[in-house]
């Protein structure tokens, strides 16, 4: 279960999908047109190992006009996202949890964590499940995708957003509290009898540093919610809220931006399958072809 929120990271939830040629970074070209864009998979994490991943993107960065990520990180407005974050009025934690589980979760924070269970009273279930699990592992510096963005600003290319983090958010309503306590429960069993450790994020960054989106797919499909009748019910909603539906939005949004020669950089996981953008991008006509 604990996989939950290292998928998460990547945006990453539970899709069927088939396996394709491994990489990272893809071009795209509409026949008969002289222009060439380029589509590359990123991870939103931090740890160094990450970067320089492939050979090929810092010359198409540099090529590149535009470059369209998720999101444009300038535009987030931090008060409007907690509203997001924020469950609905008068809910807390202590009262979408059953009493036991509940325990287990202060506990956990009270004496693992050393901190008091009031700041994260209010919040989603799920956005706190993200917190615990990256504690303590992050590392210093923007993630990848910001330093993307960074760059693209300093090196005064036209930069877009492809979603904006209030769309991205809302795709957790489709998921019930009780749903959300759950899977902060099991990620907490999974922390404590671990020891804090999660190697799930470290197969993951191996997976990604190997440019292994056959890898990745598997991953994603060897998912373990079964054993879970809480959870296993919701998986199809959030496949189709938090991948399908965006990847179709961002390839209706990213088309009329390849008029020039464009970077588009979203989540690896939004690339395989028969509704990434991947096979999107062909069904719209263009040629896409792996970088290696």
């Amino acid at each position: 279960m604990k996989k939950i929120l290292s998928v998460l990271i990547l945006i990453l939830v539970v899709s069927f999908v088939k396996a394709q040629n491994n990489s990272l970074l893809w071009s795209i070209v509409k026949p008969g047109s002289t222009d060439t864009s380029y589509l590359f998979g990123s991870i939103h994490i931090s740890d160094a190992r990450v970067f320089n991943v492939n050979k090929h993107f810092n010359r198409v960065f540099d090529k590149s006009q535009t470059v369209a990520l998720e999101l444009h990180f300038d535009s987030i407005n931090p008060f409007t996202l907690l509203n997001h974050v924020m469950m609905e009025k008068g809910l807390t934690l202590q009262k979408v949890m059953p009493d036991d589980k509940y325990a287990v979760v202060k506990s956990y924070f009270e004496d693992s964590l050393k901190s008091p269970m009031q700041f994260v009273e209010r919040f989603q279930p799920i956005y706190t499940s993200t917190l615990i699990q990256t504690e303590g592992k992050s590392t210093p510096g923007k993630s990848l995708d910001e330093t993307i963005f960074n760059s693209a600003k300093e090196q005064n290319k036209h930069v877009v957003g492809l979603e904006k983090a209030e769309e991205q958010m809302s795709a957790f309503a489709a998921l019930p509290y009780k749903v959300q306590a759950e899977i902060l429960y099991q990620t907490v069993i999974d922390l404590m009898k671990n020891s804090g450790e999660d190697d799930s994020m470290e197969k993951l960054i191996k997976l990604y540093t190997n440019q292994d989106l056959e890898g990745i797919t598997a991953y994603i499909n060897n998912f373990d919610y079964e054993d879970n009748n809480i959870i296993e019910p919701y998986i199809e909603v959030l496949t189709e809220k938090l991948l399908i539906e965006r990847n179709h939005r961002m390839v209706e949004r990213s088309i009329p931006l390849l008029k020039n020669t464009t970077l588009i950089v979203v989540g690896a996981a939004h690339l395989p399958g028969k509704q990434g953008l991947i096979e999107l991008f062909q069904k719209e006509g263009f040629e896409v072809r792996p970088l290696r």
